[in-house]
């Protein structure tokens, strides 16, 4: 599922996840996951719904939700580019990450 907001795009389509940027921004510039490996980034994505944010084409940004898809949910790895954070869109994908469809029944 996508929505479009001007030039940018969140997708929930994991093939579009462009998993070098995520990576990238879990194992250099986040606090939380430096020292996960690529294997369990990738074990962490194939068993959330993840969230990818796009300029275009290009992925800037990344959120992932853990849910049993009933009475709880847990955002994770939320992440935009810093050089996209100045424009406020990282609030557009918090939203999207709690309130889409997939998750409203829960709450």
């Amino acid at each position: 599922m996508d929505w479009k907001r001007g030039e940018f795009t969140i997708s929930t389509d994991k093939s579009r996840l462009q998993f070098d940027v995520i990576q990238s921004f879990l194992a250099n510039d986040s606090y939380w996951a430096k020292t996960r490996t690529p294997e369990q980034t990738r074990t962490a994505i194939e068993n959330s719904i993840c969230f990818g944010l796009y300029h275009d084409d290009q992925q800037i940004g990344f959120a992932r939700v853990v849910s049993d898809q009933a009475t709880f949910a847990y955002l994770g790895d939320v992440f935009v580019l810093n050089e996209f954070v100045a424009s406020s869109i990282y609030e557009l994908l918090l939203s999207f990450s709690l309130y889409n469809t997939i998750l409203s029944q829960q709450f």
